[in-house]
């Protein structure tokens, strides 16, 4: 209905404005025409119902009233101050990386982010399994399981990477750039450009952090999908009752294991000179 791209974060914030107002409300023990005028917008904003006519859940003149018959401190603190970041940040970041719709800013964010998850060796082998459709674990359960569990190591690598390069945390910079962008200002159009500062602050993040075709993912990755071809290959070869190309593939088959093998003792050493997380 209003913005395309980063519409469950979004979602996320306006709800935190929203429990926070009828929060206070309750606290307050305020009746709706107390808060505004308009009682139908004062519980369509309690109830994070957002409209054509308030795409923001209010306008800047409205959020101005609120505030002071809610007697909050100021506006930020009304707008913005229940907000966790960390949750905020995992709900973007979930968003981006099981993306499957048709905007196209989120279908560039979403494969800028699996570019970069690709550093990580194990990410990299289940991409190319992924893309190639034969991921190898068959029961579903555990497939699952191992997937995130590869997604979750693959992140946390990621924001390592992200406090190395920028000295800051990735919660950290979330934080201060939502701050520039937000705090003391006006309310308006937030539901437009809340998403394009997402965007701009993935983007950012994201991008110098990409790996080079030769980077040890990236070679993990092609080697993966080398071996998933040289599988193929031997498999048809048994069909065919082929020996000697199916002896032939299985030798590459089994060198390019050892170079995989290989390419995760690389990573585990370059992980390793990263500063190490305290606890």
């Amino acid at each position: 209905m209003f913005e395309t791209a980063f519409k469950k974060t979004t979602k996320y914030v306006f709800t935190t404005i929203s429990s926070t107002i009828k929060k206070r409300k309750e606290e307050l023990n305020l009746n709706r025409s107390d808060i505004l005028s308009d009682e139908s917008l004062v519980s369509n904003i309690i109830n994070n119902k957002r409209t054509t006519k308030y795409p923001n859940l209010m306008s800047d003149f409205n959020a101005q009233d609120i505030r002071e018959n809610l007697k909050f401190n100021n506006l930020d603190e009304m707008l913005w101050g229940q907000i966790k970041w960390n949750v905020l940040l995992k709900k973007a970041i979930n968003e981006i990386y099981s993306y499957k719709g048709t905007d196209l800013t989120m279908i560039n964010l979403h494969e800028l982010l699996f570019q970069v998850l690709t550093a990580n060796v194990h990410f990299a082998q289940m991409r190319a399994g992924l893309s190639y459709d034969i991921y190898p674990v068959k029961v579903e359960r555990k497939k699952s399981r191992t997937i995130n569990t590869v997604k979750i190591e693959a992140l946390d690598e990621l924001s390592q990477r992200i406090q190395f390069l920028n000295a800051e945390s990735f919660q950290e910079i979330l934080v201060r750039r939502f701050e520039e962008e937000f705090f003391g200002k006006e309310f308006r159009k937030f539901y437009v450009r809340f998403p394009k500062l997402m965007q701009t602050i993935f983007t950012d993040i994201l991008t110098p952090l990409k790996p080079t075709p030769t980077d040890t993912g990236m070679l993990a990755y092609y080697l993966t999908i080398n071996a998933y071809e040289a599988f193929e290959a031997e498999s048809r070869a048994w069909y065919q009752d082929d020996n000697r190309m199916r002896n032939e593939y299985a030798r590459v088959s089994t060198e390019l294991d050892t170079a995989i093998g290989a390419m995760q003792k690389v990573h585990r050493y370059e992980m390793s000179l990263f500063p190490q997380k305290n606890g």
